[in-house]
């Protein structure tokens, strides 16, 4: 009797739905977005990657039957998972329900829904050649420190300096292993620091386009400008 063969490996996506909405006054990954939810543009990005296999989304408890009746619509969307205190707790909570044979898993903020399935590929493909890859921009305006009255106290010279954005693509064992080993009481912002700690690398991907994150009213508008420009073939 032959055995039977190994699960081919899978890459995963965990998308962060976990967000608050302070500063949007509202909840903004529901907000509509060309007709549909802005987080609807984050899962149909991951959806149509053809290097993705599961997708998981990590939701606020008061959220996740939205989230979950949203998750119906996208075939690589399995159950949504309840989110923590901290993105960190989330990110966390997301790993944990992966299966064994997830090989590498993409972080994506749910509020950046103007990512793309072929930034999603690349960051992968960077991901497998050099050990982890994080999408990002360089910082292209003039930078300045301020004293506690918002008085201009120095300049910071922004050579080499980059924007952090998502996605970013770890091997899903070394991630899980660095948001494990965060101490109490210490906050990490993005799977780039918990990697950092352990003293990993990680190379940074610029994105080609636009790939804004909604955080307040007015970023919804400019999102709705750029997707209806690309729907027109007009790039961005």
């Amino acid at each position: 009797m032959s055995a039977t063969p190994a699960p081919s490996p899978l890459n995963a996506a965990i998308v962060v739905a976990g967000g608050s909405g302070t500063r949007m006054g509202s909840d903004k990954l529901f907000a509509d977005l060309c007709g549909v939810p802005v987080l609807a543009h984050s899962l149909l990005a991951f959806q149509q990657c053809a290097a993705i296999d599961w997708i998981v989304v990590v939701a606020r408890a008061d959220r996740m039957e939205a989230v979950r009746a949203l998750c119906l619509e996208f075939s690589k969307a399995v159950a949504p998972v309840e989110g923590g205190a901290l993105r960190q707790n989330s990110v966390l909570n997301g790993l944990r329900t992966l299966p064994p044979s997830v090989r590498w898993v993409a972080v994506h903020d749910g509020a950046r829904p103007l990512v793309t399935p072929a930034i999603i590929g690349h960051l992968l493909e960077v991901a497998e050649k050099e050990g982890a890859a994080c999408s990002a921009v360089p910082v292209a305006d003039t930078l300045k420190k301020a004293d506690a009255d918002n008085q201009i106290s120095g300049s910071v010279d922004r050579s080499g300096l980059w924007a952090v954005q998502t996605p970013q693509v770890f091997r899903a064992g070394v991630l899980t292993e660095a948001y494990c080993s965060i101490p109490d009481g210490t906050t990490i912002t993005d799977e780039t620091s918990a990697v950092e700690r352990m003293g990993g690398r990680v190379t940074l991907v610029q994105d080609p386009g636009m790939n804004l994150k909604v955080t307040y009213p007015r970023d919804l508008e400019l999102v709705r400008l750029i997707l209806e420009s690309r729907q027109r073939g007009g790039g961005l």
